[in-house]
Order: C-alpha cells, then structure tokens, then sequence
C-alpha cells in the first residue's frame, strides 16, 4: 500500500490490508504459528488488537527505533496462535 499522507486514509488502508492478513492466517497458519503486520496507529487498532489477543497468546505492538517520531507507522507481533479460534468465530460485528 502506498501511502497517501492523509492520516485517516493510511490508517484505514493499513487495516483493511491487516485485516485480509489475518483472514488468511487464520485459514492456514498452524496452531503456535505466528503473526506479524504493518500498520498506521488510529481508531481501528485497538479493535484489531483485541481480535489479536483472543487468536494469539501474546500480542506485541512494537514501533522500531528507526522509525521518525512523529510516523504513525508500528507493528503487530503475535505469538503462538491458539488452536481452537478461527477469526470467523470471533469477528462479529456489533449490534
């Protein structure tokens, strides 16, 4: 994804990128696998972050050391992926 430089934009093109990510891992990645993804921090990370956290047994968000101070740019780290969760079985939405 290129980014645009609208916070907004980037941050939604971020998870909606994250969000197929994690589809497709959690059709293939293997119990105790592990996750990672880019993202652009806003108001839909923190949701992203809980669904994370009912697949995984640990969960990460790391910014690297090289990135500029006022980027927006940081990471998911997952750890050991739980066996019995699929994102289907998790992800619904809100009434």
């Amino acid at each position: 994804m290129n980014t645009s430089g609208v916070a907004f934009r980037d941050h939604a093109g971020s998870m909606d990128l994250c969000r197929a990510a994690l589809s497709f891992a959690s059709d293939t990645l293997k119990t105790g696998g592990n996750f990672v993804c880019k993202f652009y921090q806003g108001a839909e990370d923190k949701a992203f972050e809980g669904l994370l956290k009912k697949m995984f047994a640990r969960v990460h968000r790391e910014k690297p050391e090289s990135s500029r101070s006022e980027s927006k740019e940081a990471f998911f780290v997952a750890l050991r992926r739980k066996g019995d969760v699929k994102l289907e079985d998790i992800d619904q939405p809100e009434s």
